[in-house]
């Protein structure tokens, strides 16, 4: 191996296979798939089939076969690695082949065949056999002896080609055997394994033998140790490094190299020489132009504030970030600067200013991380390669700011390129989770107009696994990762073995590539609706989620109704952005200061505001804040937090109601009974105040007030909480993942506001629990619709406002949809729904396709 630059290698194994050229002998590679290596066969095709080698009880040879589950009812080819044909000039071009075969499970109606096709795997050259599959589990034999083949073919590829019907159904494989000439030679294990641990090769200074990433693979390569060559050498100073492979059978072998694929710069080569003589050779050349994004953590969490107090440069770290901000010792709260230091949450009462900053420093600590990393690879390495990281949504438990991540400041002013999240249900109630998680993505990164990607992690079942993906389309994310954690013999894979996933997996990649070619240059339509992420609350709150989780619901609830909803963080309302809005859902009980006054002006020129238990009560220090009071008609009172919402899974569905609320009499609002959760208080109403919810006690507990040209709901409760809790009950199954019993008053009653303030909707929907997003371009419009009711519908039906002008449209499944103009620039369309698809929507000028 030649090392002429700066590279990162691993070498797990190097391995030989003996395919014998002579008539006589097998050409199948590793026919009784004794080797530990992966299959001579192509293990996967797209989604086609699940095919690997498995240690199995009474296989045909030796104690491995290949395995195969999930095919297409059409026929799966599952392809041999490519085979040179080499026919004696003198015989006649004539082969033969055979393979043993056993099927377990439903198979009725579906067959087995063995064939040869050409190089590209397209054209089938010659069959050896077809046999229908028993479900018996008794070994069969497909085999033909003296097929006539073309010997101008000289490439071909064996192909196992099972089809038909299936349900819960394995085939195994066995004895794979291919014979150049009129006659079936014996078949067993052929293989000749040959392994060198490359760290072997190690000299101590070029190449080290490094540790191997424990927890991956554990046991292959067998000793978790890997060659590398992390240093930079002076040219004259790179040597080779070799290694003497001995083999026990003659005649020609395949090396095979397993390496990290890393970003590097340069090349390094492989060979393999056999006698002094150079055999084969191969360099590997990473070309980092190619490279499209740079992950930079997985699911990653800020240094904890306990950590931060204790270490000597963070807290002059902070001090010093405190100085640039203009800050004083006073304005800390203490009298000089020794005394300004980090403070964790025991001490948050006795020192409210360093503890708020405190939370503030450990968020920007990460962004400031996060945008080091970008510089450095700003300088080195391509634009086109996009810095991230994957963000596990919160529904663990605990928020965001809790794990000391804030995609704001890191994907702003210099952050990470790509905002990158995941699918994974874990702890939530259903794949909504993903849709208001997706909202905050595209909020951060916002200002620069950052691409969003996601994990589409593999999971539960194929109408879930629809669902998800369309949540991501919808949602904005273009780059999507189906996320694998195989191969299965690998500890942590979850997934790989679920076969009914692969087709769901595959034709949502078909439908979306039907209409990308339609996405591309849309815009998502523009809402009217905000909901304020409440970092401040945050802060204070620890592992408090509970205001979090509300926000999250009330995203869902605004969906359900129609409404697209964006979040906006405090300093984007700080900056005036709030103009762009006519309603703003606010939760938390703190809020700073300068957001309040922007959000109070905003009221006053004619924004309607919906506030939850306890908002705006206190500003970032904790203190009393009464910046908000003379629009909400309301002070808070007797506020206490009683319980927190923890995993909507879990917690959440276990949570007690603390009181009972009550419509007032002879009130302008929805009449909607409903609990307090979480968060137990009161409300002191003003004179100009009308009561619109009163507790047990008959007291205050919802107000609405006219301040200015504005209107403000203020409710001593959590809507969202409650809107989910309820849905959560029994008969929710929470392995089903598919809450569906949500209370349509208590929608209507959350999306009021947005209807008060004359907010567009994107849609109206037949299901009350759908949520459907519009993406616009001067001549077309992609539609997303998904039924949380997870059920087909043969008649689905939703009304698109501003849709004058549509005359033609196709649905992503290719199912017919219908049109039908309605009043005032409205369009009724209609189609068949599978729990989810995408309709685009063209003009009568656009472009045919």
């Amino acid at each position: 191996m030649m090392r002429p630059l700066r590279i990162i290698l691993a070498f797990a194994a190097c391995s030989s296979w003996l395919p014998c050229a002579r008539a006589a002998d097998n050409l199948a590679v590793d026919a009784s798939f004794e080797s530990p290596l992966p299959s001579w066969f192509n293990e996967r095709m797209g989604t086609s089939y699940y095919a690997g080698k498995e240690a199995v009880d009474g296989a045909a040879d030796g104690r491995m076969v290949l395995a195969v589950e999930g095919w297409d009812r059409a026929g799966s080819k599952i392809l041999s690695g490519p085979i040179l044909l080499d026919f004696p000039q003198a015989e006649s071009s004539r082969v033969s082949a055979s393979a043993a075969v056993r099927s377990f499970g439903k198979t009725e109606g579906a067959t087995f065949e063995l064939a040869l096709f050409d190089e590209a795997g397209k054209k089938k050259l010659a069959t050896f056999g077809r046999l229908p599959l028993d479900g018996k589990a008794t070994w069969q034999i497909v085999s033909q002896a003296g097929v006539d083949f073309d010997r101008d073919a000289k490439t071909c590829r064996l192909g196992l080609v099972p089809s038909g019907p299936q349900d819960d159904a394995r085939i195994e494989v066995d004895c794979v055997g291919l014979f150049l000439g009129p006659d079936l030679g014996k078949v067993t294990g052929n293989d000749d394994l040959a392994v060198v641990e490359a760290e072997e090769m190690a000299d101590g200074t070029i190449w080290q033998a490094v540790d191997h990433y424990g927890g991956w693979y554990q046991g292959t390569p067998s000793r978790m140790k890997m060659l590398a060559g992390p240093n930079s050498i002076p040219a004259q100073d790179n040597r080779p490094v070799s290694r003497s492979i001995s083999v026990g059978l003659a005649g020609p072998h395949k090396l095979w190299v397993r390496f990290l694929s890393a970003p590097y710069a340069g090349r390094f080569t492989v060979a393999l020489r056999q006698g002094g003589t150079m055999v084969a050779e191969r360099a590997f050349v990473e070309n980092v132009d190619q490279i499209v994004r740079a992950k930079l953590m997985d699911e990653p969490g800020g240094m904890n504030a306990q950590s931060i107090a204790a270490s000597e440069p963070c807290r002059k770290k902070f001090a010093d970030w405190l100085k640039a901000q203009g800050l004083t010792p006073e304005r800390l709260g203490v009298k000089t600067w020794d005394e300004v230091v980090p403070v964790v949450a025991d001490r948050s009462g006795a020192s409210p200013e360093l503890f708020y900053y405190t939370g503030l420093f450990r968020l920007e600590a990460f962004a400031t991380l996060a945008k080091a990393c970008v510089q450095a690879k700003k300088a080195f390495l391509p634009d086109t390669m996009l810095t991230y990281v994957n963000y596990s949504p919160p529904t663990s438990g605990g928020s965001w700011t809790e794990r000391g991540t804030d995609l704001f400041l890191a994907h702003r002013q210099g952050g990470m390129e790509l905002v990158w999240t995941e699918d994974w249900l874990g702890y939530s109630l259903g794949p909504q989770h993903l849709s208001d998680t997706l909202a905050l993505c595209r909020a951060a990164g916002r200002p620069e107009n950052r691409s969003l990607g996601a994990y589409c992690v593999g999971q539960a079942t194929p109408e879930l696994m629809r669902m998800k993906y369309y949540t991501l389309l919808a949602g904005g994310v273009r780059d999507i990762e189906c996320y694998d954690y195989g191969p299965w013999y690998a500890g942590i894979d979850s997934w790989g073995r679920q076969f009914d996933l692969y087709p769901a997996i595959r034709q949502c990649n078909f439908e979306s590539g039907a209409i990308d070619p339609y996405l591309r240059g849309t815009v998502r339509r523009k809402s009217e609706v905000a909901i304020l992420y409440n970092r401040t609350a945050s802060i204070w709150a620890n592992e408090d989620n509970s205001c979090l989780l509300n926000g999250g619901f009330t995203h869902w609830a605004l969906a359900h109704a129609g409404f697209d909803a964006d979040y906006l963080a405090e300093e984007d309302v700080e900056a005036g952005s709030l103009s762009g809005y006519k309603a703003l859902y606010l939760d938390g009980r703190q809020l700073g200061r300068q957001s309040a006054a922007a959000i109070a002006d905003w009221v006053k020129q004619g924004g309607v505001l919906f506030a939850t238990a306890g908002a705006a009560s206190c500003d970032q220090f904790n203190r009393p804040l009464d910046l908000l009071e003379p629009v909400f008609g309301a002070s808070s009172a007797e506020f206490e937090a009683k319980a927190a919402a923890g995993r909507p899974k879990y917690e959440l569905r276990g949570l007690k109601p603390l009181d009972h609320l009550e419509p007032a009499a002879s009130s302008e609002s929805p009449a909607v009974p409903l609990d307090q959760f979480c968060y137990r208080e009161r409300l002191d109403a003003t004179a100009t105040a009308q009561v619109v919810l009163r507790d047990s006690q008959e007291r205050p507990a919802g107000t609405l007030n006219k301040a200015g040209r504005g209107t403000v709901i203020r409710i001593a409760a959590l809507p969202g909480i409650s809107y989910a809790y309820e849905a959560a009950q029994s008969p929710y199954d929470p392995d089903s993942y598919l809450p569906r019993a949500f209370r349509a008053e208590l929608r209507d009653f959350m999306s009021w506001p947005a209807k008060l303030a004359g907010a567009a909707a994107v849609a109206a929907a037949d299901s009350p629990i759908a949520e459907i997003v519009r993406y616009d371009a001067a001549d077309r419009a992609v539609v997303f619709i998904i039924d949380h009711r997870a059920e087909p519908v043969e008649r689905f039906t939703f009304v698109l406002p501003d849709a004058a002008g549509f005359t033609r449209a196709l649905a992503a499944t290719g199912a017919a949809v219908e049109l039908k103009a309605a009043a005032e620039g409205k369009l009724s369309v209609t189609l068949p729904m599978h729990i989810a698809d995408a309709v685009v929507l063209l003009r009568a000028d656009a472009a045919k396709n």
